[in-house]
């Protein structure tokens, strides 16, 4: 099968996103492997505040991979979060290949 990609993601890149947590979706080319995702294939780094821990999960109805913050993001930061697709595998066993990455501002 094909190597995961991205095909879209949210929230977009230079968006200002008004919650002050917010759920970031990758929309993936490809159906992944849940066993297969790497601690770390997901960054995700606050302006303001440093990295941003948090959960990562897939959803495969919808072929998302979400990224999910401990906690809430600073007023006036912008955040950056950044999946490595060579963390991720498909089904098929397949890697990706290099970062699919937003930043987003929080007002």
């Amino acid at each position: 099968g094909p190597e995961p990609g991205v095909a879209d993601v949210f929230p977009a890149p230079g968006s200002v996103v008004a919650a002050r947590r917010v759920a970031v979706s990758f929309f993936l080319t490809a159906p992944i492997d849940p066993a297969r995702i790497e601690p770390g294939a997901v960054l995700a780094v606050g302006s303001l505040s440093g990295e941003i821990a948090g959960a990562v999960e897939w959803m495969p109805d919808e072929r998302l991979l979400r990224f999910l913050p401990e906690r809430d993001f600073r007023p006036g930061e912008t955040v950056t979060v950044t999946l490595d697709l060579e963390a991720v595998e498909s089904v098929g066993g397949r890697s990706g290949s290099g970062r699919a990455s937003t930043s987003f501002t929080v007002p």
